[in-house]
């Protein structure tokens, strides 16, 4: 039987390998390559793997073990035979093993918590760092496994044609459900070259996975051409134009006079990275030596012509009540601070306790003497004259909220710590703006909720002009963690056409411009006050205006194909 373990293991490798902090995201062009050559030529019939057949033994011996079928079954013992199995279950294997290297080579940093957690909770959350890898790699084998059963059904063009739409597919889903992981989303991969993703305006991030997609398709056409000994020129000529396309597109694209690159005015920005170890934060017994961190860096040398300060998320750990964000003595010293500066606001992230007193009760909220308190991952713009309080939505699954908890309220308190889980966060009912002082309207995204695109454009569709990010990013040590979180702000300042203020409390805080070029990247684990004039856009981009239309095509595309499938297979049955 041939080995395909070489060319499995080489896809594995070069998908990882094009994800930051790789400086060589072209790689990822023809990563697939190889998977999908050994699936294609899969027989229909095989002798299962022997890796597989030696990974499945002990766990058989096991359940024969606690089903005690040693007692009344004189074969218990017996060695189990390597089995005949079908293309897709070998398929299946095959797939699993590929994604799960990506996940864990791109992810490893999700482990890096248990070198930081109390003794007793390492192993837990190790276990918990290595589940996101393992799971995702199941659900992102499910397209391609489908894909590969149609594609005995159907001529070439379509079968390549639903793998790219069923993918597409599947990572807009993924988006867009409580289990997301979609980290690791292919279009992610060209965060470190943002000149070849000016197009993302048009079609968010998925329209860079789809180009992604069909280059691997076109190097999969001429791999099979140059093995077949049949002309390659064709392919090759295909992919040089594709790959280069959004180069010869940015001519009209990153032309200065087009109005999505005209600002009308200007925010003095200051953004804040304390360096606070976020495992520390939350002891309270360090909390003013922080504060008084916090009030240094804020008023240091320029102080007066700062328009708004960026603080990261949770820059104030203890938990203050909403209707006492003026009068707290933790906030005490940010008021001070505001007054002093008259154009001053303060942008901080913060733990937020939430009072209701009467239904709708969210199911978070935990219940008091009287009424109803919640406890949220929240952000404010102190000083703004349209001040409130903005509450975290898009939470990590199983770290800050248990999914489905809607349904499933008995889970509430199960959450495990992989990085800044606490407990099941509240989150708002809505997507609004913040205002500074100057009341113009900043969209804030906190840590997580920048990986989501759809979602962030909805900032920029009510009225944002400048977007900013807080984040911990110090949950996972000096890892490729905080590198990639930081690169993702290019995506999104790309697709909104709007500057970007990232505040990390330690890993990567600096500016994004709307062509998604970086400016003052400060380093791991260094105090750091960056200043900037931002510019101020109003114009909305087609992807704003449009969202993920392209998703949608593509949605409908695979179904139409597999009806089609489906009807052809019918009607040879019938014949």
């Amino acid at each position: 039987m041939k080995n395909n373990w070489p060319a499995l293991l080489l896809s594995s490798v070069l998908l990882a390998a094009a994800f930051p902090p790789s400086p060589f995201p072209w790689i990822i062009w023809i990563a697939w390559v190889p998977l999908l050559h050994v699936l294609i030529h899969l027989p229909e019939q095989m002798q299962e793997d022997k890796f597989f057949y030696w990974l499945k033994t002990p766990f058989i011996y096991i359940w024969r073990l606690l089903t005690l079928r040693f007692l009344f079954q004189a074969d218990a013992w017996k060695k189990p035979p390597i089995r005949q199995i079908s293309r897709t279950q070998q398929a299946f294997r095959y797939l699993y093993v590929v994604f799960f290297i990506w996940n864990l080579l791109t992810c490893y940093w999700l482990m890096l918590t248990a070198l930081s957690v109390p003794t007793d909770e390492a192993l837990m959350s190790f276990i918990a760092g290595i589940f996101a890898p393992a799971f995702n790699a199941l659900v992102m084998s499910i397209p391609v496994l489908i894909a590969l059963k149609l594609h005995y059904r159907l001529k070439s063009f379509l079968s390549a044609l639903f793998f790219l739409s069923i993918w597409i597919s599947f990572e807009y889903l993924h988006y867009h459900w409580e289990l997301s992981w979609s980290w690791i989303t292919l279009g992610n991969a060209f965060t470190s070259a943002p000149t070849f993703i000016q197009f993302a305006e048009f079609t968010g991030v998925l329209g860079v996975s789809t180009w992604i997609i069909l280059l691997n398709l076109i190097a999969l056409w001429g791999f099979k051409a140059i093995k077949s000994h049949r002309p390659f020129l064709l392919p090759l000529s295909c992919f040089v134009l594709l790959g280069g396309l959004p180069i010869i597109l940015n001519i009209w694209i990153l032309h200065p006079d087009r109005s999505v690159f005209q600002s009308h005015a200007t925010l003095n920005a200051r953004v804040i990275q304390p360096n606070i170890d976020p495992y520390l934060k939350f002891n309270f017994d360090q909390q003013e030596e922080h504060l008084q961190t916090f009030y240094r860096m804020t008023n240091s040398p320029g102080a007066d012509t700062i328009d708004l300060v960026v603080f990261p998320e949770t820059a104030i750990p203890e938990g203050v009540w909403t209707q006492q964000l003026s009068s707290a003595e933790v906030m005490k010293g940010f008021w001070t601070s505001i007054s002093k500066h008259p154009r001053m606001a303060i942008l901080t992230g913060l733990t937020e306790l939430r009072y209701f007193e009467a239904p709708p009760i969210p199911v978070t909220a935990v219940p008091m003497q009287e009424g109803y308190s919640d406890y949220c991952n929240s952000a404010v713009i102190l000083g703004s004259s349209k001040m409130r309080t903005y509450q975290k939505s898009l939470l990590v699954p199983m770290v800050e909220r248990v999914p489905f908890l809607d349904y499933l309220t008995f889970l509430k308190d199960k959450n495990i710590d992989i990085g800044g889980g606490f407990g099941s966060f509240g989150k708002a009912d809505s997507i609004f703006n913040l205002y500074t002082r100057q009341d113009v309207p900043i969209g804030v995204m906190i840590c997580y909720e920048s990986t989501f695109p759809d979602y962030v454009r909805q900032y920029t569709l009510k009225g944002a002009q400048a977007l900013s990010i807080i984040t911990n990013d110090g949950w996972w040590q000096q890892s490729s963690g905080y590198i990639q979180h930081a690169g993702l702000a290019v995506l999104r300042a790309i697709e909104n056409r709007r500057e970007i203020m990232r505040s990390a409390n330690t890993g990567t805080s600096l500016f994004v411009d709307v062509y998604g070029m970086r400016h003052q990247d400060t380093e791991w684990w260094k105090e750091a006050v960056i200043d900037r004039k931002i510019n101020l856009y109003t114009e909305k981009t087609f992807y704003v205006l449009h969202g993920e239309y392209l998703a949608i095509i593509f949605l409908f595309l695979t179904a139409g194909i597999w009806i089609y499938a489906m009807l052809t297979k019918a009607h040879k049955e019938t014949v």
